[in-house]
Formats: C-alpha cells, structure tokens, sequence
C-alpha cells in the first residue's frame, strides 16, 4: 500500500499481513531503522529520502515476527503490576506479585506481612503517598540484598565499588562513575527477579574495566554474567514510574 501522511507528521504504513501502523520519517540517514517506542510498542520507522514505499514494504514484511514478537512483550508488561493503589492492590517484588492491604494508621510506612504487603497509611493513600511507600519498601529490600549480591558481583568481575548509592529513576536501572568509583542503583530493582539485579551490578562493575558498550564490553559481560542477555531482554520494556 502507498504510505499516507498524517497530518502535520510522518506518513504512515501497514507491516504486510497486518494492521500495524508503522510511522515513516524520511531523513538524511543511509539505512533503514526501526524502532518499537513506549509504553505501547508504537513504531517508528526512519528511512533514507527517496527510498520506495514497496523497498520499505519489504524491509517490515521481513521484520513482522520481530515486530510481533516485541509488541506482545510490551503488552505482556503493561498488565504487570505497576504503581499499587486502593484500586490496584498488588505489586511486584523480587519478581513476585503480593497483595497489598490498605489500613489506617498513625505514621505512614511499608511492611511485608502475611504473605503479601501492608501499607500503613496516615491519610488518604494518594499515588504520591503509594509511590513512596513502594519505593521505601523496595530502599529496605534493596539494602538488605546488596552487601551479598555486590560481593558476588564484585567477585565475578575482579573490580570493587567504592560505593553503592540508592535512587528511584525513571530511564535507567543503573550508572557507573568511572572517575569515583561510586555504582548507582535504580530503587524499582527490587520489582525484578534477582538475576537481574546480578546482571546490573557485573553490568555497573564491568565499566571498570571499559567505559562504553563496545563489542569488547559484551565480551567481558559474557564471561562475568553468562545469562546477561535474558536479563535484559525482560527488562527492555519493563514498566517504570
């Protein structure tokens, strides 16, 4: 089918065999890239100026299980737990999903109980206050993992940290400074599996070694984390808040 253009945007195409709109934005680029966005997997297709609707109805047609496959994962996130509210009451811990039980109290804090997770609350449970009850919950799971975990992780790389620091982001599960030493870790690992949190930390640790995300980089990641790759690929499009 001819690409159409949206309105004051990009044109749009159909992957072959499918009702996926594809968004085209023709650039100075030399090849054809292809991107799945989130939070929905919405694509984005970039594609060198002159290039033939029928040269990029190939390139998706070849690139439609890939596309399917990716978009069915990000749909597979988005029904997982997120931000627990009176409305929503469950989250994910270490990978695990737990009820969550709202009860009034006089001072506002988290606690795993029963089988599942308590919120104690001093008011209304507004996001705001359910966002920072989650994050204080997983600051405390987080502190109690890490002195084993980073020396496992310490250990498998033959580098140490000269700190570890805590904090809730919204892009990144992890940074390291190469000039101090100090590792940063995003707050929501605790919501993953534990093998993720290795991989971060040998991932962190790693740029000791080598700053950037070279091919040699991957090489020290397959020696230090086998099962990097799994690791990552669950968390690509985990949702974030």
């Amino acid at each position: 089918m001819p690409a159409r253009p949206r309105r004051g945007g990009p044109c749009v195409l159909l992957v072959p065999g499918t009702q996926i709109e594809v968004a085209v934005e023709y650039k100075n680029v030399k090849n054809i890239n292809l991107r799945l966005l989130p939070p929905n997997g919405a694509a984005r297709l970039s594609a060198p100026r002159g290039a033939g609707t029928e040269v990029l109805l190939r390139f998706l047609a070849e690139k439609r299980g890939w596309i399917e496959k990716k978009q069915a994962e990000f749909a597979k996130n988005r029904a997982l737990p997120g931000l627990p509210t009176p409305a929503s009451p469950r989250l994910l811990l270490w990978g695990k999903t737990l009820p969550v039980r709202f009860a009034a109290a006089g001072k506002s804090r988290a606690r795993l109980e029963g089988g599942g997770v308590a919120f104690y609350v001093n008011g209304p449970a507004g996001e705001a206050v359910c966002a920072a009850l989650y994050l204080a919950l997983c600051q405390e799971e987080l502190l109690r993992a890490l002195p084993e975990e980073s020396a496992r992780a310490e250990g498998a790389v033959g580098k140490r940290a000269a700190g570890y620091r805590l904090k809730n982001m919204r892009s990144r599960w992890g940074s390291c400074n190469t000039q101090t030493g100090v590792v940063a870790l995003n707050l929501q690992l605790a919501r993953l599996p534990a093998f993720c949190l290795h991989y971060v930390l040998v991932h962190e640790l790693a740029h000791l070694i080598l700053p950037g995300h070279g091919p040699e980089f991957w090489k020290l990641m397959d020696g230090f984390c086998p099962d990097w790759r799994a690791a990552r690929e669950l968390m690509r499009h985990f949702p974030l808040f």
